[in-house]
């Protein structure tokens, strides 16, 4: 049913999961970690993480530093057109 890809990046490491869940069942397809030190940066070891990933949602996991939350309130219409 859904595939989802995991996103964990760390102080050293970027790390993506490939987990497919069905009604009753939920596995891991895959598991990459990418190193940023060979990359220069976060980003670019992410982007080379995820290529050729196919999934339906992303999540991830960033430490309580380097992230923040911002809460966007839509009208409903416009929830409507982003399903």
């Amino acid at each position: 049913m859904a595939k989802w890809v995991g996103v964990d990046v760390g102080e050293t490491s970027v790390r993506v999961a490939l987990v497919h869940a069905t009604f009753r069942q939920t596995s891991v397809e895959m598991v990459r970690e990418e190193p940023i030190a060979e990359h220069g940066s976060a980003s670019a070891a992410l982007r080379s993480a995820i290529i050729g990933l196919k999934a339906d949602s992303f999540g991830s996991a960033v430490g309580g530093t380097r992230a923040f939350l911002r809460v966007l309130r839509l009208p409903k219409a416009a929830q409507k057109e982003l399903g």
